[in-house]
């Protein structure tokens, strides 16, 4: 029982949120039908195993690659390309 209450403890993670961002939250947990922790922890779930799947972190432009990559090959090759020409121009 004690080394349940130690785990719960040691578990526990305060955060500070930007102005306006527990309303966001609060309104996709009231729309997912979980409490606002589980909706974090959801969240936060899915953002950490799109990264460790994908390879791409979870931003505009790690996205953004992804769908590049994934859906459109030819302009994943394109990018690369342009990406190599521009190196070489620093040059």
């Amino acid at each position: 029982m004690a080394e349940d209450q130690s785990r719960t403890l040691t578990d526990k993670f305060m955060l500070r949120l930007p102005d306006g961002m527990r309303e966001r939250i609060k309104a996709a947990a009231a729309a997912n039908g979980r409490s606002m922790n589980a909706e974090i922890v959801a969240q936060l779930d899915a953002a950490l195993k799109f990264s460790e799947e994908t390879g791409h972190p979870v931003t505009a432009d790690g996205l953004r690659d992804f769908v590049i990559d994934t859906m459109h090959p030819d302009i994943s090759e394109l990018r690369d390309r342009i990406s190599d020409i521009v190196v070489d121009l620093r040059r």
